[in-house]
């Protein structure tokens, strides 16, 4: 998981993204903030629902996006 600021040209924000990964010694260093969109992808899996529960406090409030592997069925 990186946490990378968003910077307006995309190919600076991705050259900086580029940057994090390859500088940044652990997965997680951190909760995420609560202004960050958080995206999850799951390239080798299909599924039509992904629901994301948290019990207890409900500080984590920040959009969470996740997508797996896009099947065409019954021509859809």
């Amino acid at each position: 998981m990186i946490s990378v600021p968003m910077i307006d040209n995309l190919e600076q924000y991705m050259k900086l993204a580029k940057e994090t990964i390859n500088n940044q010694q652990e997965y997680i260093t951190g909760p995420p903030a609560n202004d960050v969109y958080q995206f999850s992808s799951l390239p080798w899996i299909t599924f039509t629902h992904f629901s994301h529960t948290f019990s207890g406090k409900s500080e984590k409030s920040n959009p969470m996006f996740d997508w797996g592997k896009y099947v065409e069925k019954d021509g859809r």
